[in-house]
């Protein structure tokens, strides 16, 4: 009867391999402590994002569908997320005037005018987007020299009741600004008296006004201070008990100015977020409210939680985010799959039990509205080094390529020290194979954790495939098989 079986099973198995190929019956735990579960850090860009509805993996892909990153975000960064203030469509940018039943928005330059009489040079004002669907206002000028002004008037607003509590806030890209040129956005009364918000790029600017939104080029700064705490300048009576009026000026030069947000009716001040930072140098962090932007670019965030209801459900456009693509969160079902892993005996190797050797492929999913930079292909050092038999990775390796036979590069005298992260390789693209194999020994507890179930999502689940077809149905048969016949005492099985 034992013999009938035996053949039976022999059988079964010559069978499974014939329909998928060679198979590798493996369990893997991504989460055991002998467990290599390498993976590529990236800063990933995602073109859109709704603040409040989507998770931070979840992007659009190529098809028009919702998709999600097989990746974590990387939580070493104290301030992970980032963004442009002015890539924001905010509805609070374009709310003003709200007083005004004929004019809805500021940003539309047919309700400005323009006025060129104290200039030899000329400017314009016209209609521009910012970032995709982030209306806004460009006034540029051209042939201005020193003594030259252009004027851009906004005359449909009238605020009479507490103007000194509210606030001059503005967002804005400058493109260009001569040096030695200064911009103004003033709010006017109808005497002559203004307060002020500065572009200035004259050497000493940030030091010569109380209020300056940014003394270079670059985007999305922003400012917001209280019209009573600004400076009056002009020819009235010194005080700004109304505004009837927003100017822009370009003065001795030339400047391109794009505006994204305006306000002038606000009591209270956009929340800007909150970002971590050492500001007394104690060596902890402090959360830090923002209140404006007077630096260009990417503004990091600790989330994006910490905005302020201006921002809610709001789109960033091009939000970057630190990911990390692991191995064991690589999609199952393809062909050849992700995962391929086998044990065998380690007889040659005193004290151990089995010898691992570890296929992983890891692929950084393309789509239109996804974008990386300073990508890093990184593995662990997981055993002691004299357990490895051969560490090995590949880059820019074709997904239809068998991982087992890709040219690879060999690391193994890499991994010294237990623990230590190693950094394979560097600048790896979208839709790029990067393809790990490690070949260690174990002992048996440690083999009993890697063959344990896991919660962990990816990387074949808990069967890993083997080198062609779907080897993580056929995998567990093959397992089970092969316990079968080590009960049968036809295969040595450790325990």
């Amino acid at each position: 009867m034992r013999r009938q079986l035996s053949a039976l099973l022999v059988s079964l198995l010559l069978v499974s391999t014939i329909a998928v190929g060679p198979v590798a019956a493996a369990q893997i735990n991504p989460n055991a402590s002998a467990a290599h579960n390498p993976y590529i850090e990236a800063d990933v860009t995602k073109a859109e994002h709704t603040v409040g509805d989507d998770d931070l993996r979840e992007y659009e892909a190529n098809n028009g569908q919702s998709a999600m990153l097989p990746a974590t975000m990387n939580e070493s960064h104290v301030n992970p997320v980032a963004f442009t203030f002015s890539d924001i469509e905010a509805n609070a940018y374009q709310d003003f005037p709200r007083s005004n039943d004929t004019v809805d928005t500021w940003a539309n330059a047919r309700w400005w005018s323009e006025s060129e009489a104290g200039t030899a040079g000329s400017g314009t004002v016209t209609n521009v987007t910012t970032a995709p669907d982030v209306e806004g206002l460009e006034v540029a000028t051209s042939g201005q020299t020193s003594g030259d002004t252009y004027r851009a008037t906004f005359d449909s607003v009238s605020l009479t009741s507490d103007v000194e509590k509210r606030h001059l806030q503005l967002v804005a890209d400058v493109e260009s600004i001569d040096s030695g040129a200064y911009a103004m956005v003033t709010l006017n009364d109808s005497d002559g008296d203004y307060v002020a918000t500065m572009i200035d790029n004259r050497s000493g600017a940030m030091a010569s006004w109380d209020n300056t939104t940014a003394n270079q080029t670059g985007e999305g700064f922003v400012s917001q201070e209280q019209i009573g705490q600004l400076s009056v300048m002009g020819s009235g009576d010194g005080q700004m008990q109304e505004v009837q009026e927003v100017s822009v000026l370009v003065k001795d030069g030339n400047a391109d100015i794009d505006i994204a947000g305006l306000n002038a009716e606000k009591l209270g001040q956009w929340d800007l977020g909150d970002r971590m930072a050492d500001t007394d140098g104690d060596g902890d962090n402090e959360t830090v409210q923002v209140d404006n932007v007077t630096m260009p670019g990417e503004q990091s965030r600790s989330s994006l939680d910490t905005l302020g209801p201006a921002f809610d459900s709001t789109t960033i456009h091009d939000l970057t985010v630190p990911m990390q693509f692991w191995s064991s969160m690589q999609p199952t079902g393809d062909d050849p799959p992700r995962v391929f892993v086998n044990y065998s005996e380690a007889d040659a190797f005193a004290n151990f039990d089995q010898r691992v050797n570890d296929y992983r492929r890891i692929i950084l999913p393309e789509a239109y509205d996804l974008s990386y930079a300073n990508t890093e292909f990184v593995a662990e050092v997981r055993v002691p080094s004299t357990r490895y038999q051969a560490v090995e990775y590949g880059t820019g390796i074709s997904d239809s390529t068998n991982m087992t036979n890709a040219s690879l590069s060999d690391a193994t005298s890499q991994f010294g020290s237990l623990d230590s992260e190693i950094q394979l390789a560097t600048g790896i693209g979208a839709g790029e194979g990067v393809v790990f194999h490690v070949d260690y020994v174990v002992t048996g507890e440690e083999h009993n954790a890697l063959t344990s179930a896991s919660t962990a999502g990816g990387g074949g689940g808990i069967f890993a495939g083997g080198s062609g077809g779907d080897g993580g149905f056929f995998g567990a048969i093959g397992t089970w098989i092969a316990g079968i016949l080590g009960a049968l005492g036809l295969r040595k099985v450790r325990s």
